[in-house]
């Protein structure tokens, strides 16, 4: 899973870049110039850039989700909650997961990076893609930030800050001395069942709308006795939206196991036998076969082939200037938030 390519999917600096990555991009690098410092870049993590100001990332923040255990058969595996913190160290920002529900779950604590980003610049690994110390992820680099808005690049062997970058903008919005009941109430305006300060997952993981099992039948019960409870959220208690994501450059993204299919023909008129209209087109020196909508412009919402080493890979794809609308908005929290939260998830659930 990508948490949320959400935050980190496409999240801007126009930056002299290094050059594409090859496979056997590895080890320490020069990276881009930022003014007058070059980026040195050891295994994917970059050093010598230039300070960021003060913003939102000053602080940890945290979301709420949930997740299947990916070690189970999908007709067995079952919903559970996990938490999830963003720390910056520097300009690399990292990932850590929790099991909050469910604490024996097997719990994905890696957001995967796809093992090759292709640009017009060339094609760049994520092989060093590696955990921290402290049991983190890296996933990307923030190069500019401020109170709401973030420059945010994917993470790379090479530390180029312009392979997978977008603008990012959060709302924030203050809780303090509000009921923590109103964490959950739902937006009306929506046709959907929709949540104006949490992850849709998270809402419908702890009241669930047709409750089945008798676990699911307790966890309604659950809900309906903490909206009941009149604790306040303390002074400084935060909630940020995520605006939708501007993508900043075209970019293909593909694992590195290839399809059985030779050309990419062939494997186009296997995977989408009902689409017809295709571009073959060079990206940054590989041959892509490009989704085209009937009036000629590009549609990433088909996948596209990518011709590599003579196989064929299938890929996806972001369109520069596109402003990604997701239909599940994510939220993320200050550690006051978040720990009010989970407070009320162990009174009345007995979460972890």
């Amino acid at each position: 899973m990508v948490k949320k390519l959400g935050f980190f999917i496409p999240l801007v600096l126009t930056l002299t870049a290094c050059g594409g990555g090859s496979d056997d991009s590895n080890g320490s690098t020069n990276g881009p110039n930022t003014g007058n410092n070059k980026i040195q870049c050891n295994k994917g993590i970059p050093s010598g850039m230039t300070p960021l100001g003060r913003g939102i990332f000053d602080q940890d923040l945290y979301s709420i989700d949930t997740q299947y255990d990916s070690n189970l058969p999908p007709s067995q595996a079952k919903p559970h909650l996990v938490g999830e913190k963003l720390s910056l160290n520097k300009h690399t920002l990292y990932t850590s997961t929790v099991a909050i529900s469910h604490p024996e779950s097997e719990v994905e604590t890696q957001s995967h990076n796809f093992d090759y980003l292709l640009n017009d610049k060339g094609l760049f690994t994520t092989k060093e893609y590696t955990q921290a110390n402290d049991g983190s992820w890296p996933i990307g680099y923030i190069h500019s930030m401020s109170e709401n808005q973030i420059t945010f690049n994917h993470f790379n062997d090479v530390c180029d800050l312009e392979v997978y970058s977008s603008d990012l903008e959060l709302e924030k919005i203050d809780l303090s001395g509000q009921p923590i009941s109103l964490l959950f109430e739902q937006d009306q305006n929506v046709s959907h069942i929709g949540y104006k300060h949490i992850e849709n997952g998270f809402g419908y993981f702890i009241d669930p709308s047709w409750p089945i099992s008798a676990e699911e039948k307790q966890r309604k019960q659950n809900f309906e006795i903490m909206l009941k409870d009149k604790t306040l959220f303390p002074t400084g208690s935060y909630v940020y939206l995520m605006k939708p994501i501007k993508q900043n450059s075209t970019v293909y993204y593909f694992d590195e196991e290839p399809t059985d299919y030779s050309t990419l023909q062939e494997w186009a008129k296997n995977t989408y036998k009902n689409h017809k209209n295709w571009k073959e087109i060079k990206v940054g020196g590989y041959q892509v076969l490009q989704a085209l909508n009937d009036d000629q412009t590009y549609n990433c919402s088909i996948d596209p082939a990518i011709l590599k080493d003579g196989k064929v890979y299938d890929g996806e794809c972001e369109l520069a200037g596109k402003i990604t609308d997701k239909f599940n908005i994510d939220f993320y929290m200050n550690k006051s938030t978040y720990d009010a939260v989970r407070t009320q998830l162990k009174t009345y659930y007995g979460f972890k």
